[in-house]
């Protein structure tokens, strides 16, 4: 049987919706990691992950991707291979392990339903394009409110950086340094954690013969 109120109440939680973002805070090595695969594709090599394009498995001359994502040793052509393939991809791996060491979970935290509500009717959307339209800022809040209202605020939401407390002025050098992008998302992250439903427990966590099952909307 389930928890009584009273019980709830007595647990110490802010049991506000909460969601968490990945972000990585180092595109400045983003270039310099292109550059290292324009340098392979120039010497007749394709890396085996591209940067900002999605992951593969497999490149186009037959080498693999290790599980993390990282480049392997591109193969050799014709049995001979060029002295600084070996250097660019000492290179490339070096930049993806600083990329992945400057990368971590943001969390983020709603606030109170009805200071959301009172926020979000006191700034509306702008009129103006229709809100579908890809390229109206708007369906950064999914038309609910003033986009540019709440990309100002998102600092209230952002709570933690893998999962310790941010502290004085960590949100606003995160903001300073983050991708234009990441930051709309967070936007629409926010968003959803106030207007959408909640997820449920799954009615069983474990079948009949003891192995967990997998959780339902």
């Amino acid at each position: 049987m389930g928890m009584t109120i009273a019980q709830m109440r007595a647990v110490a939680r802010s049991r506000l919706a909460e969601r968490t973002y990945e972000l990585c805070l180092a595109q400045d090595l983003v270039a310099r990691a292109q550059d290292l695969q324009r340098e392979l594709a120039d010497l007749g090599i394709t890396a085996a992950t591209g940067v900002g394009g999605p992951r593969r498995s497999e490149s186009e001359d037959g080498s693999s991707a290790n599980a993390d994502g990282g480049p392997r040793p591109p193969k050799k052509l014709g049995g001979i291979t060029d002295p600084r393939v070996d250097e660019i991809h000492a290179e490339l791996v070096e930049v993806f392990e600083k990329m992945q060491a400057e990368s971590g979970t943001l969390g983020l935290r709603a606030e109170q339903s009805g200071a959301w509500a009172l926020w979000r009717d006191a700034h509306p959307p702008r009129p103006g394009v229709p809100a579908d339209d890809p390229d109206d800022p708007r369906t950064i809040s999914y038309g609910l409110c003033d986009a540019a209202a709440l990309m100002a605020r998102l600092g209230d939401f952002a709570v933690t950086w893998n999962g310790a407390p941010l502290g004085d002025g960590e949100w606003a050098w995160i903001e300073s340094v983050a991708p234009g992008g990441d930051l709309k998302e967070i936007a629409r992250a926010v968003v959803q954690m106030h207007e959408g439903v909640g997820t449920h427990a799954p009615k069983s966590l474990r079948s009949s013969s003891g192995t967990a099952t997998g959780a339902t909307g």
